[in-house]
């Protein structure tokens, strides 16, 4: 499991697991019913929760950005 806190980190991330042929399992707020997260051919898992900021909120059009792990 590693935890990366920026785009960059899980970019950086991505790449070493593509290089080295190790599947990636992504975990954003653990709401998924559809157990996404059993690696059932091993993997890294991605624990997107630290990554929890609001990027932009329009309250004109209420539309909004946030990074995965915003609950």
């Amino acid at each position: 499991v590693v935890w990366p806190q920026s785009v960059g980190q899980v970019q950086e991330l991505a790449a070493l697991c593509y290089r080295c042929r190790v599947p990636m399992v992504p975990f954003g707020t653990g709401t998924g019913l559809e157990g996404g997260v059993n690696a059932v051919q091993g993997g890294v898992c991605f624990d997107l929760s630290c990554m929890d900021t609001i990027a932009e909120l329009s309250l004109e059009d209420f539309s909004v950005t946030v990074e995965p792990g915003v609950t």
